[in-house]
């Protein structure tokens, strides 16, 4: 079950308002749309079509969660399918 918060809260701001949450749960993925980046110029870049990934994984597998993780990403990156 997900539900999509892109645009529920702006407070007025569309496109420049930023949502942050610290909840995660041990193996569950949640996505969400990338916050918006405010420049030190005072501009904003929206990131429309960008999401961050949350996932938790305990301690002892962080290194090797890590490491899978950056080889999926080199693979996807150089167009190689990512091995199940």
């Amino acid at each position: 079950m997900g539900h999509n918060r892109a645009g529920a809260v702006n407070f007025g701001f569309h496109g420049k308002s930023q949502y942050y949450t610290e909840v995660s749960w041990e193996r569950m993925l949640r996505v969400f749309p990338a916050n918006p980046v405010k420049h030190h110029d005072g501009s904003w870049e929206s990131n429309e079509g960008s999401v961050v990934v949350a996932f938790r994984v305990k301690n002892e597998l962080r290194d090797k969660m890590t490491s899978l993780f950056q080889e999926d990403m080199r693979r996807l990156e150089a167009g190689l399918e990512i091995d199940n």
